[in-house]
Order: structure tokens, then C-alpha cells, then sequence
């Protein structure tokens, strides 16, 4: 016999559904990838390990906010 839904239930409900309706995925797109160096890492059973370190570079829409943009640095 199913429980016919109490109060806190009802507000839980609605709370969660308003909160999917009003997410939106974030708009990014990377434009580039720019290797600046490779280094050896060593040699393990699977095979040669390599360093890759890389920039990317890319586009965000611009309503879009960035977390934690003041802690960064421009190098």
C-alpha cells in the first residue's frame, strides 16, 4: 500500500526539482593545446613514461564566472 507523501517530502521535492530546473552546464570550448615541454619520466614493465606539460588555451561564454580567478597568476 503505498505512504501518501507528508509535508517535509512535498517541500524536498520541490526544492530539488527547482534546483535541476535552474542548473545549466557551463559553455567552454578549448581552442588550442600548446606543448612546451617533454621530459623523461623512466622506463616501467608497461613501457617509456613521458612528462608532457602543456598550456591550454580556450573560450568561455561570457556570462560564465570563473571560480577562484583571484588566486590566480598570468605567467
Amino acid at each position: 500500500m503505498p505512504v501518501p507523501p507528508t509535508w517535509a517530502m512535498v517541500v524536498f521535492l520541490f526544492c530539488l526539482l527547482s534546483l535541476v530546473a535552474m542548473a545549466r552546464p557551463a559553455s567552454a570550448e578549448v581552442t588550442r593545446i600548446e606543448f612546451t615541454s617533454k621530459q623523461p619520466f623512466g622506463t616501467f614493465r608497461a613501457g617509456d613514461y613521458v612528462i608532457w606539460q602543456a598550456k591550454i588555451h580556450g573560450d568561455l561564454a561570457p556570462q560564465e564566472a570563473i571560480p577562484g580567478i583571484d588566486k590566480g597568476s598570468a605567467q
